[in-house]
């Protein structure tokens, strides 16, 4: 378990379906603009979602939870590529923060601990990767708070996905 002083991650088990159903992006324009993988249109749906995740061996699906009460207040989903069996060579990281908690500073809290966390295990891992709509203004803040490198040309994306990395 990640834990921060505000937040902490753990993986999100099946059984928590009912509590990913309720900050599920399906009633947030915002979410559903830029990260409706997330969103999910029931519980039984959640159930399903959180389950695929949790048995994957390519992606681990975090939970965000507020340390003060205990609830769930995000997701973090971390997608693990490897080069071979035995090297990682990077991570793609997509979140999403449930509209109560954001503009908080939650995501930039839950990514510099996962920064902390991946650059403290001796891992062969070069970086953490990050995929973001250009018209995201908030994450790009997020990007430029935790010092990630854009390494594709803003002025040439014309509403493709901009790319930024953290090397670790």
């Amino acid at each position: 378990m990640i834990r921060t002083q505000r937040i902490y991650l753990r993986e999100l088990l099946p059984n928590d379906s009912d509590d990913y159903f309720l900050i599920s992006p399906t009633t947030d324009a915002i979410l559903m603009k830029y990260a409706s993988f997330f969103a999910t249109n029931s519980p039984k749906k959640a159930k399903e979602f959180l389950t695929e995740h949790y048995f994957s061996n390519y992606s681990r699906l975090l939970g965000i939870f507020s340390s003060k009460n205990d609830s769930l207040i995000g997701a973090l989903l971390v997608k693990q590529y490897y080069f071979n069996k035995n090297y990682l060579s990077y991570l793609d990281l997509s979140f999403f923060i449930s509209e109560t908690y954001r503009g908080n500073g939650y995501i930039t809290e839950t990514l510099k601990s996962i920064i902390d966390y991946y650059s403290g295990k001796g891992l062969f891992l070069e970086y953490l990767k990050f995929v973001v709509d250009p018209k995201n203004d908030s994450c790009i803040k997020v990007m430029e708070k935790i010092q990630c490198e854009c390494w594709s040309d803003p002025n040439l994306s014309f509403g493709y996905p901009l790319k930024y990395r953290k090397k670790l």
